[in-house]
């Protein structure tokens, strides 16, 4: 509890200086604390972590946002023919992002739309999702719709700038693939440098996938050894899909 405690206190003091980042979602960050205060984080009591001690390796200082900083995106590898969404410490970065070639650009701009969106949970059953919607600053809700047509290729790659070292950072992403759609997904975890990454990133996603419709998806982690990258998926499929 002593862990927790100390992560209030700096969500808390975060909150003071930044509000804007807490006013959404409210309600679930209220039922997302009381979770945690309930169930705790996950210990070695645990079987399933009865090897790992998350108290030893949680940062527990929260990240502020800050966007003094540019991470140089130039020497992100991105695939060819994609759509590139890059998100700096957990925020979407519009004017960093590419939607493909200028041919390309206004008919993708349409196909992937990209936007914050509230949290709707009416109750958690696991403990990092509810720490990540503790301390979430955005939710963003990616659509992706291409009915009928060849697939698309998307790149999510998350940054970290110095601001995040030592901190934790929790991005959180709704992606809906519409049916009758296709779309191979490459989510990325890095930082600007390899010592930049933040102590502790603990993402979670949400993804539903449409009526007959089909998406591949890959996640792919160049951190730095000494980062702790926690990842909560949820998964729904439609029929046919």
């Amino acid at each position: 509890m002593e862990h927790l405690n100390e992560l209030y206190k700096n969500a808390k003091n975060l909150e003071a200086r930044a509000p804007e980042f807490f006013q959404h979602s409210a309600k679930c960050k209220t039922l997302a604390k009381a979770f945690l205060d309930k169930h705790q984080l996950p210990n070695k009591n645990q079987e399933n972590w009865l090897y790992t001690n998350l108290h030893k390796t949680l940062a527990f200082r929260v990240f502020e946002h800050k966007s003094d900083i540019v991470p140089d995106t130039k020497k992100i590898p991105i695939l060819p023919n994609s759509i590139h969404l890059i998100f700096v410490n957990g925020i979407y970065q519009r004017a960093l992002s590419s939607f493909g070639s200028n041919n390309q650009h206004e008919q993708n701009y349409e196909k992937v739309k990209i936007e914050e969106a509230d949290l709707s949970i009416t109750e958690f059953t696991d403990s990092l999702d509810a720490l990540n919607t503790f301390l979430c600053l955005r939710n963003y809700k990616i659509t992706i719709s291409n009915k009928n047509e060849p697939s698309l290729t998307i790149q999510i790659t998350h940054l970290a700038d110095e601001n995040s070292l030592n901190r934790i950072v929790s991005p959180r992403l709704e992606i809906h693939l519409a049916d009758q759609s296709n779309a191979e997904i490459y989510e990325r975890y890095l930082g600007t440098e390899a010592k930049n990454f933040p102590d502790t990133l603990n993402s979670k996603n949400v993804v539903n996938v449409g009526k007959n419709s089909k998406l591949t998806y890959y996640k792919i982690s160049s951190a730095d050894k000494t980062a702790t990258l926690i990842n909560n998926n949820e998964f729904k499929a439609d029929r046919d899909s």
